[in-house]
């Protein structure tokens, strides 16, 4: 049932703003309990893609808003600065095609073809550098394989995805973890081998289907705000 409904979302069946049929009108109109729509309903509201409102129903949200909006590396400017955030600069270190095995191929429903991986530099002003190692699949996503390198430097990936393959960022699984720091992320980003890094896992998704992309940043353990956006949760 969830998956019908979402489904029915993602192909404009329902459409952004509009008003879902009650549950009981549901429960009526399919062959499904009033329990299973309840259910669906309530995991719909978890994925984000219906407002549950007490008294006045379900309403399919605005997903457009989301998808330009910077999700991942948005450290927060000082309070003096006419800006949100801190500038950002994205600078490539290496590409290469990856055959071996990793926690990416799992989670991007992958276990026996080739990932891309494309580690890049994030400079923001301040000083703060952020080391990303990004994975996508190759027969998935080719032209992170085929554009010259240096065309890759600035380049927003979800919007490439998005415009190029009809794939856009409808929601992110975010994961703190705290590592050894790799010498190879050390070197780059100037700060002393044998230490701690945090690292922000971050696995993205599309409206239905498997994940998007997987992405390690490696934090900086210094002063600054990293604004991770809001969670939708439910009780």
């Amino acid at each position: 049932m969830k998956q019908a409904f979402t489904l029915a979302i993602a192909e404009g069946f329902w459409l952004t703003g509009m008003r879902l049929p009650t549950e009981a009108e549901l429960a009526r109109y399919t062959p499904c309990s009033l329990g299973t729509v309840q259910r669906a309903l309530r995991g719909l509201s978890s994925d984000g893609l219906i407002d549950r409102r007490r008294g006045s129903g379900s309403v399919v949200v605005d997903l457009d808003g989301r998808l330009s909006d910077p999700w991942h590396i948005r450290y927060v400017a000082p309070q003096d600065s006419p800006d949100k955030y801190l500038e950002l600069h994205t600078r490539i270190v290496s590409r290469k095609e990856v055959f071996e095995q990793g926690p990416w191929n799992e989670e991007l429903g992958e276990t026996g073809g080739s990932v891309t991986k494309i580690d890049r530099i994030f400079a923001l002003s301040g000083g703060i550098n952020v080391y990303s190692e990004f994975y996508a699949l190759t027969s998935r996503f080719p032209e992170f394989l085929e554009l010259p390198q240096d065309k890759l430097n600035g380049l927003n990936f979800k919007k490439l995805i998005a415009a190029k393959y009809k794939s856009p960022t409808q929601k992110v699984r975010q994961r703190l973890s705290f590592v050894p720091t790799p010498d190879h992320v050390a070197q780059s980003c100037g700060i002393p081998a044998g230490g701690i890094s945090p690292v922000l896992n971050v696995l993205s998704f599309p409206l239905i289907g498997e994940a998007i992309y997987y992405q390690d940043f490696y934090l900086p353990m210094g002063e600054g705000v990293l604004d991770l956006g809001f969670a939708i949760r439910t009780a």
